[in-house]
């Protein structure tokens, strides 16, 4: 490693100037110059008159001077000065050193300066217009969706040899990453229109309503010649649309709300691609199918992706409802949208999140398709069964039908592996097989009349990070589908248990007797398993009745070795189980208990903190009665990543204050000050406690609420006055 001395000489100056309460003036020729040896000076044509005067004159016994290194374009000494030149003086003073230069240009910020140079052994006099470099300095951004938008900073100009102008992209955010527009990126137009600047770019964005779809063209600043044209979702729901500029008195950036969004305007019906399927059967199916792109503004419930992909399919074209698979909607917080016939798009929203399963309902307005033709389809009463001729129909990534004419090749248990972050995976399940599969981005099996028997959806096994296809029996779908199609709130029970199978043979090691092995196998010569308790629930009544590695010989009387049947039984108040523990029988009534479908509905963003009260996977996953606030998700740069506060926890007290729930959570940290510390008690997903301290950052990092309310999220500060007046705040606020 090496050591170097800044030079302290402007440090005293600047210093000097703030103390006296005076502003501190900095020129710029946005040139760079580097100081060069005499011997080097002497190639590039440096005359030994010129040598013998800089040598005479300098008072430090000078071993070189200044060459031009680089000329930023558009600058004040673009088209004059080049690479290569030797600087000689400065208004007729010998300058050979970076202390003198500086002298120069700050006492001539504004005005001319008569610049001498060297160039090829030739001596040039040139008048250059010195700039000011705080006007090139960013001192104000644009926050919207997350992102923050700049004025072209001069160092990234000159590193990347562009002039100081256009808008850059310093955090992609969540509007901006959504549209795959890189940091890095120099927006150059919305919609057409040229916004060379933050004011033009905020003019032009404060004319989009929330959820707009606009054309954005941009390039990388490390490549300026390769134009790019995506198109963004405008973003006024999950956060602020703001300008914010530096104020040097107090060092903070204080920000201003845009102007509100205009309401939103009706979709125009557009061109429709043909919609159609070689096969018969496939085309029954062909126009109920649905591409659902799902984006997440604030990660929760252990998500890992913010944007996801899928195709759903229309259960009910006339009140607009479509069922899709909870690898492409995993959580509720999110923007649904919805393409219909590969060119009609709409917004969604979500109806029900299954709890234990692989499957989500949504809802469009069906008005908003004009004239588009949907249909929907029916469920079989019955999944299929091994060797039943069905039908594959899906959407491809070009929104095209595939469909393939194919059998069941296997139904047997699926497990799906976890991972150390609780989040969704499916259990207790069923899974179907196909002998032939086309690559797709999900559908539904369908039989010879067109009746779905499964869902084709895609399964996320959370242990491996691999996803694989398999269809989910209907069986699994009416529970909650068949209330749904009904006009009905669906009412989802269940055991509160993970079960995996286990062979008779592994079962007869551990005391299961012959003529229990009898009556399995008469129920189900084919399956020679029986179910085995893994985990339970933390709030399950199950956990005072069962206990991981009991046997499962019997529900309600009957031999049960078929997560369908299971399915089934567990939508019971209670039943009877017949275990096997410590190879001995024992019989106990076991109660179920109702999951909501709804998933997380409130969110607090604090200290840069995602916090919301524990998933229902938090409990499941990891056996235990999890109270507090559950940390799903923090950002980078905040006050929580700076101490260090690790997601997966749960706050379960604020300094000397409980904090059980998220209720309790919000009114200790309410009172808190700016830049106040907060020593937090944190409980592990094992149940250990650690405590923790940060300091709060009020001003960039205030507290914010996301609630789900009839349906739709709104966002609200609340420990302002107006929050404390009423219930909700605004779902596409102004600011």
């Amino acid at each position: 490693a090496s050591s170097f001395y800044l030079p302290l000489d402007r440090v005293v100056r600047a210093l000097a100037l703030i103390q006296q309460g005076e502003p501190v003036p900095r020129g710029t020729l946005q040139t760079v110059f580097v100081h060069t040896p005499f011997d080097e000076l002497r190639r590039l044509g440096l005359p030994d008159a010129l040598e013998d005067s800089v040598r005479r004159l300098s008072t430090g016994g000078s071993a070189g001077m200044l060459v031009v290194d680089e000329v930023v374009p558009s600058g004040p000494g673009d088209g004059k000065l080049r690479p290569g030149d030797i600087l000689a003086r400065l208004d007729g003073e010998i300058v050979t050193e970076f202390v003198s230069l500086e002298v120069a240009l700050d006492s001539s910020v504004g005005r001319s300066l008569t610049v001498e140079i060297v160039r090829g052994g030739e001596e040039l006099e040139l008048d250059l217009e010195v700039g000011d470099l705080h006007a090139i300095t960013p001192d104000n951004y644009l926050e919207v969706g997350r992102g923050v938008l700049n004025p072209l900073s001069y160092h990234q100009a000159r590193n990347h040899n562009l002039p100081v102008q256009g808008v850059y992209v310093a955090v992609s955010g969540y509007m901006w990453a959504t549209a795959e527009v890189p940091e890095g990126a120099l927006v150059t137009h919305i919609d057409g229109i040229e916004v060379p600047d933050l004011d033009a770019l905020e003019a032009q964005l404060e004319t989009k309503a929330d959820g707009a779809r606009m054309r954005v063209r941009f390039f990388m600043v490390n490549d300026p010649l390769q134009l790019y044209e995506t198109v963004a979702v405008m973003d006024r729901r999950w956060y602020p649309m703001q300008r914010c500029r530096r104020d040097d008195e107090t060092g903070l950036w204080p920000c201003r709300g845009s102007a509100a969004p205009p309401s939103p305007s009706p979709p125009q019906p557009a061109a429709q691609l043909p919609v159609d399927a070689d096969d018969r059967v496939a085309k029954k199916v062909a126009r109920s199918l649905v591409m659902v792109d799902f984006d997440i503004p604030h990660p929760t419930a252990g998500v890992k992706d913010l944007n996801y992909v899928g195709a759903g399919t229309v259960i009910d074209a006339e009140r607009g409802l479509v069922l899709v698979d909870r690898d492409t909607v995993p959580v509720g917080l999110g923007d649904l949208m919805l393409t219909f016939a590969g060119t009609v798009r709409v917004p969604g929203r979500l109806i029900y999140l299954h709890p234990t399963h692989n499957l989500a309902v949504l809802a469009y307005d069906p008005a908003a398709l004009g004239d588009l033709e949907v249909t929907d389809v029916g469920l079989a009463p019955e999944g299929p069964e091994e060797g039943d001729r069905v039908w594959l129909v899906g959407l491809d990534g070009d929104h095209l039908v595939v469909s393939k004419k194919t059998r069941v090749e296997l139904v047997e248990h699926l497990h799906m592996g976890a991972s150390n972050t609780p989040r969704f995976r499916d259990a207790n399940i069923t899974g179907v097989w196909l002998k032939e599969a086309v690559d797709s981005y999900g559908g539904v099996i369908v039989d010879r009349r067109g009746q779905v028997v499964a869902l084709w959806g895609s399964f996320l096994d959370q242990r491996s990070g691999e996803r694989g296809f398999y269809g989910l029996p209907v069986e699994f779908l009416h529970p909650v589908l068949d209330p749904i199609l009904e006009g009905k709130e669906p009412s989802y029970r269940t055991l509160g248990v993970e079960f995996v199978p286990l062979s008779l043979a592994q079962a007869r090691d551990r005391g299961l007797s012959d003529d229990r092995i009898r009556r399995l196998l008469e129920h189900d010569r084919d399956g020679r398993e029986l179910f085995e308790v893994l985990r339970i629930h933390g709030r399950a009544p199950a956990r005072d009745q069962l206990r991981p590695t009991d046997l499962i010989l019997e529900i309600a009387g009957e031999p049960v070795t078929d997560a369908r049947r299971l399915e089934s039984l567990q939508q019971r108040d209670s039943v009877e189980i017949t275990v096997l523990r410590d190879a001995a029988e024992l019989t106990v009534t076991v109660e179920t208990f109702p999951v909501p479908g709804h998933g997380v509905d409130r969110v607090v963003s604090w200290a840069g903190l995602i916090v919301h009260e524990p998933h229902y996977e938090v409990e499941a996953q990891k056996g235990i009665e999890a109270d507090g606030a559950y940390i799903a998700w923090l950002w980078y740069g905040s006050p929580a990543q700076r101490y260090s506060i690790r997601p997966t926890r749960r706050i379960v007290q604020v300094d000397d204050l409980p904090t059980p729930d998220l209720d309790t959570f919000l009114a200790a940290v309410e009172g808190k000050a700016d830049r106040e510390p907060v020593r937090l008690v944190l409980e592990k997903p094992d149940g250990s406690e650690m405590v923790q301290t940060l300091k709060l950052d009020l001003h960039y990092w205030p507290t914010q609420v996301l609630e789900l309310v009839d349906g739709v999220w709104v966002r609200h500060q609340p420990f302002t006055e107006e929050a404390r007046s009423t219930a909700t705040g605004s779902s596409a606020e102004g600011g």
